[in-house]
C-alpha cells in the first residue's frame, strides 16, 4: 500500500504495474480504495506527480465513497455493533434483565446496556438511542471543559460562557460577547481534532474573522491544525449517531 499526500489528505493507494505504455489508469472502488493502474517503466515520482495532477477528481471520488459508506453505516443498536468515541469503536453489549428501567453505561472498555428482558430487538433503537445521546452530550460537557481550560493558558483572553450545542453546519462559534459555542458531535472524533476545533474559537476571542493573524494564532497554538482542518471536512458526516 502506497501513501500520498494531496493537500493535507492522506490518500493511501494500491499500485499496480502493467504493461500499458504510456497512459497511467484510475479506479476508486468502495471496498478496495484508490487503485492505480500504472506502466512498469515510470518511477514513483512520475506516478505521483500524475495523481497530483488529478487532484480534484481523486478528492471528489473519495468524498462520494466516504458519502456512501456512511449512508451504509445507520446504526441498528443491536449487540456487538460498534459505537465511537474519542475517535475510538466500543462494541455494545446488551444485558436483558428482568423489572429494569433501561440504562446505558460505558466501563472497561464497552458500552453496556440494561433492557427489560421481554423488549424486541426492533426496539433497541427507540430504547437506546436517546440513552447514548444523553451520554454523548455529557461526555462531550466533560471533555470540552478540560480541552478549553487547556488551552486558555496560551491566550489572553478567556470565553465567558463555553455552551455544549447542536450546531447545524458548523463545529463551534464565537459570539460578539465572547462566549463559545462548542457542537456535541466532537465527541466522536479524536483528540486532535477536539483540540483544533477549541482553540479555532478560542483564537475568535481576540480576532472576530479569519484574517491572516487570526490563523497564525491558530497555527502558532497547533502546528498540525490544517491536517485537523483537512480531516473534518472529509470526515465530518461521520461524527453522528
Amino acid at each position: 500500500m502506497n501513501t500520498i499526500t494531496i493537500g493535507a489528505t492522506q490518500i493511501d493507494y494500491n499500485l499496480k504495474l502493467t504493461d500499458r505504455k504510456k497512459t497511467i489508469g484510475l479506479e476508486i472502488d468502495l471496498h478496495e480504495g484508490l487503485s492505480v493502474y500504472a506502466p512498469k517503466h515510470l518511477s514513483i515520482n512520475e506516478i505521483e506527480t500524475s495523481l497530483q495532477r488529478k487532484s480534484r477528481w481523486i478528492i471528489k471520488k473519495i468524498d462520494k465513497i466516504a458519502e456512501i459508506k456512511r449512508n451504509l453505516s445507520r446504526k441498528e443498536f443491536l449487540p456487538g455493533e460498534k459505537f465511537q468515541l474519542r475517535g475510538r469503536n466500543y462494541r455494545l453489549s446488551v444485558l436483558r434483565k428482568e423489572n429494569v428501567l433501561p440504562t446505558l453505561d460505558f466501563k472497561k472498555g464497552k458500552f453496556i446496556a440494561e433492557v427489560p428482558k421481554n423488549l424486541s430487538e426492533e426496539d433497541f433503537e427507540f430504547i437506546l438511542r436517546p440513552l447514548f445521546l444523553e451520554f454523548y452530550y455529557e461526555k462531550a460537557r466533560q471533555i470540552i471543559d478540560e480541552r478549553v481550560n487547556k488551552y486558555t493558558k496560551y491566550l489572553d483572553k478567556k470565553p465567558n460562557k463555553v455552551r455544549i450545542k447542536e450546531l447545524k453546519n458548523k463545529w463551534g462559534t464565537c459570539s460578539s460577547k465572547n462566549s463559545i459555542s462548542i457542537n456535541w458531535r466532537l465527541v466522536f472524533a479524536k483528540t486532535s481534532i477536539i483540540d483544533y476545533v477549541v482553540v479555532h474559537e478560542l483564537c475568535h476571542l481576540k480576532h472576530k474573522n479569519h484574517s491572516k493573524k487570526f490563523w497564525k494564532q491558530v497555527e502558532s497554538i497547533l502546528p498540525n491544525y490544517k491536517n485537523c482542518k483537512e480531516w473534518l471536512r472529509v470526515n465530518s458526516d461521520s461524527l453522528n449517531i
